[in-house]
């Protein structure tokens, strides 16, 4: 609850605390996507190489 005194520092406060959690929960979205396109990418990988060994 922001006090009227400091109201503008108590609202950067709540911005800034938004802009983390919206990048935390970017990164564990990142996160979680990477492992999942990760086993693809290496496969994809896997085929390139058979590919230029033929």
């Amino acid at each position: 609850v922001c006090k009227k005194s400091n109201q503008n520092d108590c609202k950067i406060t709540i911005m800034t605390h938004q802009i983390l959690t919206d990048l935390l929960t970017l990164g564990k979205v990142l996160h979680f996507k990477l492992i999942l396109t990760l086993p693809v990418i290496i496969k994809q990988l896997l085929n390139i190489l058979i590919l230029l060994d033929l």
